[in-house]
């Protein structure tokens, strides 16, 4: 058990608070799981030069170690796929410099060792699926480590909360040779003294497996976790001189909901090429320069039928903020498949049709994208061409709402939406999570009409799936007062937004649009319709919009004779006295 490498604190406590459009360390943690997930997908058939990649960094790290440079020598003549666990547990270079890469969150590192990364996980997979069937019962895993003090004290703080595990995780079935590594306590207070213990449901579908047979450490009775685990934490006591962590293996996408958001905000369950994905991923964990830095060292490793291939072109140019580029960038990689194939693929006309369509989209040349959208759709609503999945024909129809949205021409916008809607509905059902980005979408699109009430109806709709459970009423009540708020302005121009917008704008982009400060004075930037109505409105009124000096309150809308705002402690005040309730404040009591 390779506790040496000692488990990185990472946890992530539902609904903690963050400062608003900056991306806080728990969610970086979770875009760093998904950019693991991805990344490892990207290149899953195509591993020409993985090898000699990570050969170059291994040589390079120990170059003035000349026991690891024979043992690297060894496994560049002697290694295979098959031998990928039976390598790792050897006490040599190959499981330090792999979770060391992966402790540093470094994509471009990573990606040098995706070579050992995927033999790994595979090796691991086809042992799970070997070990365990669906009657199979629960289990339960140790590990003993010394934490410091600080690293206690974060798993003590969140209890309920999630532990996420980057690297390999190493575990015993024996408790036994767990204590011995986790110590007497003697070394309290500067290292303490773990015993961690995970519950495995039976129902789990992540990856691990008793490694006895593989492994080079038989006596340790080794069970070996994949890269990139959660846990709940359930319980942290002492018990005499030791620690005792309880944790139990989860599924993102049955217990954890915040995970599932996040999973769905890039798309990471769909059905379209894995690079579009892979790039939500990178940009929302915000280090551009890195960002540029892993697409120069990945691109141009696709051959030229691999279904990214376009996509890889696409979004080379794309992640130099440039559409020209990124069109550039795609015809290239589509004149370069028409010379290789006398035919193309409706797969590929499809995705051509649909990249050009977003670049027309992104540049104002809306016409543009319609035409190139239709032609996509085209392919999609020809029965012979089955390659095409009916989820691709639902995001396409959002795709197409979406350019009619920017349009303004809104019947059209929610028939396509509401076609995209229906077919999602069949996909994934009534309460998928999938359903949240549409729903407020097409409420946004009532908002313009003026129609409040629909949008409403479509924002607690997505509300309904993205809170499940009782215990997130609150946000029911953020969301449904925001806009019983939002009616209020538009009928009597007195109310405002209530409520702090760091919750508004992490679940609602709609409601973000209210809630955005523009200028310090006050004043209007270029602003997006909504907005544009609101300032049209204040030239009759007296209204203006402020920002207070604490930074914190939401939007506010003041008029010539009443000063109302929210303060950060979530009441409203009006001329400096507090309300207690707002919605009966009208224009009719100035």
């Amino acid at each position: 058990m390779n506790v040496k490498q000692s488990i990185q604190i990472s946890v992530y406590k539902p609904f903690k608070n963050q400062k608003t459009c900056q991306l806080g360390k728990d969610d970086s943690e979770f875009f760093f799981q998904l950019a693991i997930e991805t990344s490892l997908k990207v290149l899953e058939e195509y591993n020409e030069n993985a090898k000699d990649d990570m050969l170059i960094q291994c040589r390079s790290y120990y170059k003035n170690n000349q026991a690891e440079m024979n043992r690297i020598k060894d496994f560049e003549e002697n290694y295979q796929s098959n031998l990928a666990i039976s390598w790792y547990t050897k006490d040599s270079f190959l499981y330090r410099i792999i979770n060391k890469a992966l402790r540093t969150k470094n994509l471009s590192l990573i990606y040098k060792f995706r070579f050992i990364i995927k033999d790994l996980h595979n090796q691991l997979t086809l042992a799970h699926n070997q070990q365990f069937t669906p009657n199979s019962k629960s289990i339960t895993t140790y590990r003993g480590q010394l934490l410091k003090l600080a690293e206690l004290n974060t798993l003590r703080e969140n209890v309920q909360g999630i532990l996420m595990i980057n690297i390999f995780l190493s575990t015993t079935y024996d408790e036994d040779v767990a204590r011995v590594f986790a110590g007497d306590g003697s070394t309290s207070p500067f290292l303490e003294s773990v015993l961690f213990e995970m519950n495995i449901p039976s129902t789990t579908t992540k990856i691990f497996a008793n490694i006895k047979e593989f492994s080079n450490l038989k006596e340790e009775n080794e069970c070996l976790f994949t890269c990139c685990t959660i846990f709940r934490i359930d319980s942290c006591k002492k018990s005499e001189s030791i620690w005792h962590v309880q944790l139990t293996l989860i599924e993102h996408d049955i217990e954890n909901t915040t995970f599932n958001s996040y999973r769905s905000l890039v798309n990471i369950d769909r059905i379209i090429p894995t690079y579009w994905t892979l790039s939500s991923i990178l940009f929302y964990l915000g280090d551009s320069e890195k960002r540029k830095h892993y697409y120069r060292m990945t691109f141009g490793r696709l051959p030229i039928k691999h279904p990214d291939f376009l996509a890889e072109y696409f979004m080379h140019g794309l992640h130099y903020k440039s559409y020209n580029l990124a069109l550039e960038f795609c015809k290239k990689g589509f004149e370069q498949e028409l010379n290789c194939s006398s035919k193309l693929d409706y797969d590929t006309l499809f995705r051509y049709y649909s990249e050009i369509g977003l670049i027309c989209s992104q540049t104002n040349g809306y016409s543009l994208a319609i035409n190139y959208y239709k032609k996509a759709l085209a392919i999609c609503l020809d029965d012979s061409h089955s390659s095409i999945s009916y989820c691709d024909l639902g995001w396409l129809y959002v795709w197409i709402g979406n350019v009619y949205h920017k349009m303004g021409e809104y019947r059209n916008m929610m028939n396509y939406y509401n076609k995209g809607l229906e077919i999602q509905q069949q996909l994934y059902g009534n309460k998928h999570i999938e359903l949240i980005s549409l729903y407020n979408d097409m409420a946004l699109g009532y908002i313009e009409q003026l129609d409040c009430e629909s949008a409403k109806t479509n924002t607690i709709k997505s509300l309904r799936i993205l809170f499940p459970s009782s215990s997130c009423s609150k946000g029911y009540y953020y969301f449904e007062s925001t806009f019983r708020n939002i009616l209020q302005i538009k009928k009597t121009f007195d109310i405002l937004l209530r409520f702090k917008h760091k919750c508004i704008q992490q679940l609602c982009p709609m409601c973000r649009e209210y809630t955005r400060i523009q200028n310090n004075d006050g004043s209007a930037k270029e602003a997006d319709p909504i907005e544009r109505m609101y300032f049209t409105e204040s030239d009759k009124y007296g209204y203006k919009r402020v920002q207070l000096s604490d930074g914190q309150t939401t939007g506010i809308y003041v008029s010539k004779d009443v000063n109302i705002y929210a303060s950060p402690d979530l009441n409203m005040h009006i001329n400096g006295k507090k309300i207690e309730n707002p919605g009966d404040f009208s224009r009719n009591q100035r």
